[in-house]
């Protein structure tokens, strides 16, 4: 039975430690080397976390749990040791210094084999596992191998948990074969002798730590909750599982031996971080840490009502799946062993509450469903932003039903967990200027493009009685005083007298429009189409819009196709998609639909877009893009948006005009390795032009003023100015002095980042 499920584990692994992937990047094999002798390692902890028991019992008898005990204590000293002392990992060779130490108190054990030496080696043997499991774990997540982060945490979780169960099979296999005091010997010299070898390996230096990590900085942060509040609730059901099964589960399952049942277990449990390793490759994990503790919930209350054992085996499963995502949160947020060690010691004590649990028999569960239960309550209290919500269509967010009853999303003007670092972001961009060595002159004078770029006309509450808003005279020249402006029209015009309009249906008027986008001669030229309101009015709707546009001189109706303007001399090129439509069963063939974690997980539409853009580029000498994406009401843009514009970059795309948020966001330049400019530009998002949502920071837009000048390696950015305005009470767009908009308002609390 043991081999059979051994076998299939083995297979399982095959496509990952054997893939393509890794024959085809000779420059990664060291990485890929050195990553399974510590996964070799880490099978070799989990197996003496559990392994020992036996030898213990045989050798000390009533003093053994005292000896067991003693482990753990040296595990959190060890990793405690970590955290307050940086100069314990500071150093490639401090890690396997650690595991010949592990060794080391192996053969102490050996070589003693009385009560005191157990016990004073069983305390030694905790420390060193306690100070080398940090920066193992570190090393794991940052070396190159196995393709990505998530591969390497599932492995690392999966062997672990196998050696852990597999432990006293092992130690009993091998106490046949010789006296145990060999048994720690030999292992103790095998420890030594890997560990050695190890040292002698090319390893980088571990990353420099945080110097200033602490307990109070951690729960000082906004996103202390999500770095291990998932990990927390993993470890705490994982001590009720093991101590559950250890104790009661051969109740239910009579006939089975208490060591093929958690033999299953482990099984169950490769099966799931293989799954969702997986599932996430293709699918975002957003809102899974609030999903996921409520099924396992319904699990728990399905196996205490019918006392089916089944639930207690599909419950193991996804209890893989949120340890996964516990570790890779966990992983992603400790970038040193020092933050590894700390968030270890507040998380670790969760698994003694667990096991605490577990003492109470059944009744236990309900301590375990409250603690599942919290990421939950918490996110009922959160604004929709947190919960990753939209806040009126059900199916897009968790709890978004809760949400459809918040009327109005309050701003977020602090970054969300995932939020692009405040160091990639600007305000204001001015290109550095050439260097004073001599050289010719150029054969003919550079070409200047001047782009203005502003954000989302929403239809504002209009009645005939209601004035229409128009420009102050300053904002207007400065529009005019550019070769093309743009702006993103959030709605369909109301063209047809059947069009109803509602809150989340829109329909702007058509005098509304003219007077901010022009009437006989077009003030704004380029007229973005592709949004999440193209279709509230139809298909009808959206083809009457696209050809009262057409009609008029000056304007270009842009949507997913290639739309080229010719200005100054140039040739621009422009296309647009949006992350979704709220008419999601309405489908128009040029209004294409792409969210960014869609394009991150997909090689084929990768593929499909690299080719799209490659073409598009031959055509062009700049090549825009107008995304409608991201999130609503967050003043900082998602790391999400900015990996899909890194990658959007290096395939051709000179700049990136995005909205949605209604905030107007800082941008960000991206030098790209290749193509036709030098670097490329994300507007993140230009806020709104007009907005029928109430707030202050609803009202607040921006215009982007973008200056390109041509050079021999094509256009090359030469400045990003931010002209902020706000829709006042006389029903005037008009200027905002400077450092008053809430965008320079947050940036001087948050980045202390110039103005303009």
């Amino acid at each position: 039975m043991h081999s059979v499920l051994a076998v299939c584990l083995i297979r399982s692994w095959r496509p990952i430690l054997f893939s393509k992937a890794l024959v085809q990047e000779p420059d990664n094999r060291l990485h890929v080397f050195i990553a399974v002798v510590l996964l070799a390692l880490a099978f070799l902890h989990g197996v003496f976390s559990s392994g020992f028991v036996s030898i213990l019992n045989l050798a000390l008898g009533p003093q053994a749990p005292l000896a067991f005990s003693l482990y753990f204590v040296g595990l959190l000293l060890g990793q405690l040791g970590i955290y307050l002392f940086a100069s314990l990992n500071a150093r490639h060779w401090n890690y396997p210094l650690y595991e010949i130490g592990f060794g080391a108190s192996l053969v102490f054990m050996a070589l003693m084999n009385n009560t005191e030496g157990f016990i004073l080696g069983r305390l030694l043997e905790g420390i060193m596992g306690g100070l080398a499991t940090p920066p193992l774990f570190n090393y794991l997540v940052t070396l190159k191998a196995f393709g990505h982060v998530g591969k390497r945490i599932a492995l690392f979780n999966s062997i672990f948990v196998l050696g852990y169960v597999l432990g006293p099979v092992i130690m009993d296999g091998l106490r046949l074969l010789m006296p145990y005091p060999r048994v720690l010997l030999l292992s103790g010299i095998v420890f030594g002798v890997v560990s050695l070898f190890l040292m002698l390996m090319p390893v980088p230096d571990p990353p420099p730590p945080d110097v200033d990590i602490s307990l109070k900085k951690l729960l000082r942060s906004y996103d202390w909750f999500e770095k291990f509040s998932t990990l927390v609730l993993a470890k705490g059901l994982y001590g009720y599982l093991i101590s559950f099964t250890a104790g009661y589960i051969t109740q239910f399952l009579p006939g089975f031996p208490l060591a093929q049942v958690m033999l299953g277990f482990s099984v169950i449990f490769v099966c799931g971080q293989i799954l969702t390793e997986r599932v996430l490759r293709r699918f975002p994990k957003s809102h899974l840490e609030v999903y996921l503790p409520l099924l396992l919930c319904v699990l728990l209350g399905a196996f205490v009502g019918t006392h089916w054992a089944g639930f207690i085996f599909i419950l193991a499963l996804f209890h893989s799946s949120l340890v996964f995502i516990g570790t890779l949160n966990f992983g992603l947020k400790a970038t040193s062993a020092r933050e590894y060690a700390l968030f270890s010691c507040l998380s670790d004590p969760a698994m003694i509450l667990g096991a605490g649990l577990a003492s109470f028999g059944l009744n236990g569960v309900w301590g375990i469903v409250l603690l599942l239960s919290v990421p939950a309550v918490r996110a009922l209290f959160l604004a929709p932003q947190r919960t990753r919500a939209e806040a009126f269509i059900p199916w897009i967010g968790p709890l978004t039903l809760v949400n459809i009853f918040r009327k109005q999303k309050s701003p977020l003007l602090e970054p969300a967990n995932d939020a692009v670092p405040f160091s990639a972001l600007q305000l204001n961009y001015c290109a550095p200027k050439p260097d004073n060595q001599p050289h010719s002159e150029p054969e003919t004078e550079p070409l200047t493009l001047k782009l203005l770029l502003s954000g989302d006309l929403c239809p504002p509450p209009h009645s005939a009685q209601t004035p229409l808003f128009g420009w102050h005279p300053d904002l207007r020249r400065l529009i005019e005083s550019h070769d093309l402006a743009a702006l993103n029209l959030e709605s369909p015009l109301e063209l047809d007298p059947k069009a109803k309009a509602s809150e989340h249906l829109h329909a702007l008027s058509l005098q509304q429009f003219e007077a901010l986008a022009g009437s006989d001669q077009a003030l704004f030229g380029l007229i973005n189409l592709a949004n999440n309101h193209s279709l509230d009015q139809g298909l009808r709707g959206f083809e009457q819009t696209r050809q009262y546009l057409q009609a008029k001189p000056g304007f270009y109706p842009l949507d997913s196709r290639l739309q080229i303007v010719e200005r100054a001399g140039l040739r621009l090129g422009f296309f647009a998609l949006s992350f979704g439509s709220n008419c999601f069963w309405r489908k128009h063939p040029d209004l294409s639909l792409l969210k960014p974690e869609e394009l991150l997980h997909s090689p084929s539409l990768q593929k499909r877009w690299l080719e799209q853009i490659q073409a598009y580029r031959q055509e062009v000498d700049l090549l825009v893009l107008s995304w409608h994406w991201g999130y609503e009401s967050e003043l900082y843009p998602s790391q999400a948006l900015q990996a899909a514009f890194h990658w959007l970059a290096e395939a051709g795309v000179d700049l990136l005009w995005g909205h949605h948020s209604h905030l107007v966001q800082p941008f960000e330049i991206y030098q790209q390795p290749k193509g036709v400019s030098q670097n490329a530009l994300c507007l993140y998002s230009c806020g709104n032009l007009l907005s029928n949502l109430e707030g202050d920071g609803y009202h607040q837009g921006v215009l982007w003023s973008v200056t390109l000048q041509s050079s021999p390696d094509g256009l090359r950015m030469q400045t990003v100015k931010p002209h902020f305005f706000r829709a006042d009470q006389n029903h005037l767009l008009s200027p905002l002095e400077q450092g008053q908009s809430l965008l320079e308002r947050s940036c001087r609390e948050h980045l202390n980042a110039p103005t303009r």
